[in-house]
């Protein structure tokens, strides 16, 4: 590895081979920065976008996760505040902070001093347990960047990691390093008492009981690690652990080195350590879970130039591997419908793993189609949507079927649709619109909308028309047949309706779906989200980053109704397409 350098300086670096060498030398990041390198390797180095976030922002508000005192957690007129103080906290920042959790001060002092011994012995010594098959026999494994082969670049840090559940990954004692042994079994029963203690505070913030997370066996998969941030002669240039969000409940211990940064509303904000506090985060299966009640978010840690390592040690409490999970039953309703769909701890982990801890990727896979009815109304809000009774009795029960199978059909599409992009659809919202068009003179009245998914059924007296080309082509009707109607990468093209002179009047019942579930969710005022092309579709060759701009739900509402649904003016206004 004394090359890295010299190599990371050429214009032929070959990052392939440097990521060879470091993992078949078994030193670790801790071994290439005792090596004496003034520079680090191209293979650590974070693209400008990533870069440009290093840097403290130059806000005077300096914004701190919540930090809660459990002294009271035992006392009874006191819990539902606690209860309220921690639902809070998960629920907006999915971090923070505890102190009087009941673990001894000199336990993580030592746990702390164990790993960092750990590290600090001969990489010969610790070479022995390096591994990189990341299989289930590999109870004990020490390794640099578990996924060094995976991701595309390699992050500041090495790790110790040790199963402790279930049985048939359990560690062997034997494996166990003689000499952080004691330090880890007594890390893990303290980090599991607490743990036990704020799964119960956090179901009964859900209002289930307070045994309800541990019935789904969260304690049935058990991994303490270890981690050392090592000295970094370039901070500045890389990270220590890539911005990723957990899985299911993490309890960490960090010394007081820092790095350790949580992302709120897009600002990254730093985890300050408080001598004996325990920080907590959520992952992402508790975030399905609770249906959104609690949110699993992005963290990351930063690279140090300190001489001194930062060092933390860490519980992840998860769901066995052959586990089913889907949002509690007891928070689903007619007005709350569940926003994901069932799926298991086992193609979790596939996606977890096979993106190199890549945030929200599995939250966006298991998103499911969700419908808010509402009749003729453009650019609803999810609180404006149509309740059951207030639809009227003559059609309720049709259009109910209609939604349900309509839906379902959307799905099956969005899912074909996706797949010839190449991506997972993701999410998906609804609304059904009822048209009546009377008799009336053949001819003249058109209209022409775009949205983002449309299934239409008609009856037989036709009128729609379809735009191709320069030349308005007649949609049939077939008895038993949808009409689809889809947009751009897939285009969109406009359409209209002609008035008839029959004298049975055209009736179609049509579900709008939406990609971006957040266009149905918020009102007006609030439709900040931003959306653009499809990042995976872009290649070298591609024009579609030059023909699109970045747009807000907002604009898009905004200019669904602007000249009545002229579909030309909203181009021309450059909110979607560019000139």
């Amino acid at each position: 590895m004394a090359a890295t350098n010299h190599i990371a300086a050429t214009p032929t670096y070959d990052i392939a081979k440097v990521v060879k060498e470091l993992d078949e030398s078994k030193m670790g990041v801790k071994g290439l920065a005792e090596s004496g390198i003034t520079s680090i390797p191209n293979m650590f180095i974070r693209p400008p976008e990533v870069l440009s976030t290093l840097k403290k922002p130059t806000s005077h508000t300096k914004k701190a996760i919540p930090l809660i005192d459990l002294s009271n957690f035992n006392v009874p007129t006191k819990r539902h505040q606690l209860v309220e103080l921690i639902r809070e906290a998960t629920s907006s920042w999915g971090f923070f902070q505890v102190i009087n959790h009941g673990v001894p001060l000199s336990v993580l002092n030592e746990i702390l001093d164990a790993i960092k011994a750990f590290h600090d012995q001969p990489h010969e010594v610790k070479a022995k347990l390096y591994n990189r098959d990341n299989d289930d026999e590999q109870g004990v494994m020490y390794q640099s960047n578990y996924d060094l082969y995976r991701a595309k670049l390699a992050t500041w840090h090495d790790s110790l990691t040790i199963w402790t559940a279930p049985e048939e990954k359990c560690g062997k004692e034997e494996d166990i390093p003689e000499i952080c042994k004691k330090e880890m079994a007594a890390w893990e029963s303290h980090s599991s008492k607490v743990a036990e203690i704020l799964l119960e505070l956090l179901s009964e913030g859900l209002g289930v009981e307070a045994e309800r997370f541990k019935k789904l066996g969260f304690f049935d998969a058990r991994l303490l690690v270890g981690h050392c941030y090592p000295y970094c002669p370039q901070p500045d240039l890389t990270v220590g652990l890539k911005s990723h969000t957990d899985s299911g409940f993490t309890v960490l211990l960090q010394n007081q080195v820092g790095g350790l940064q949580v992302k709120h509303c897009d600002e990254w904000v730093d985890v300050e350590p408080i001598p004996g506090a325990l920080t907590i985060n959520i992952g992402d299966i508790i975030q399905i879970i609770s249906n959104d009640n609690y949110v699993s978010v992005e963290h990351r840690v930063l690279a140090k130039a300190s001489k001194e390592p930062r060092i933390s040690a860490v519980t992840f409490f998860n769901m066995n591997t052959n586990a089913g999970f889907e949002p509690l039953p007891e928070l689903l309703s007619s007005d709350k419908p569940a926003i994901y769909r069932k799926s298991t701890v086992k193609k979790y982990l596939e996606s977890y793993y096979s993106k190199g801890l890549n945030s929200k990727y599995f939250l966006t896979k298991v998103k499911i189609l969700l419908a808010g009815m509402t009749l003729s109304r453009f650019g609803w809000p999810r609180d404006k949507a149509c309740k059951g009774g207030d639809i009227p009795e003559v059609c309720r029960k049709e259009i109910v079927a209609w939604e349900s199978h309509s839906t379902k059909v959307a799905e099956a599409l969005l899912e074909l649709l996706s797949e010839g992009f190449g991506v997972f659809g993701g999410q998906v919202g609804c609304g059904t619109l009822l048209s009546y068009c009377p008799t009336g003179p053949d001819g003249g009245n058109h209209i022409s909308h775009r949205f983002r998914l449309t299934v239409l059924l008609q009856n037989q007296v036709g009128g729609l028309q379809v735009k191709h080309g320069d030349e308005w082509v007649d949609v049939e009707p077939i008895p038993g047949a949808l009409t689809i109607i889809s947009n751009d990468n897939y285009v969109s093209v406009e359409h209209r309706v002609l008035a008839k002179a029959s004298k049975k009047p055209r009736i179609s019942v049509v579900a709008f779906l939406t990609w971006g579930l957040k266009l149905i969710l918020i009102t007006l005022d609030h439709c900040q989200n931003y959306y653009h092309p499809i990042n995976q579709l872009f290649t070298a060759n591609s024009q579609c980053q030059n023909s699109m701009k970045v747009f807000s739900a907002k604009d898009w509402i905004a200019s669904l109704s602007y000249k009545k649904l002229d579909c030309e003016i909203r181009i021309r206004r450059g909110m979607v397409k560019s000139i």
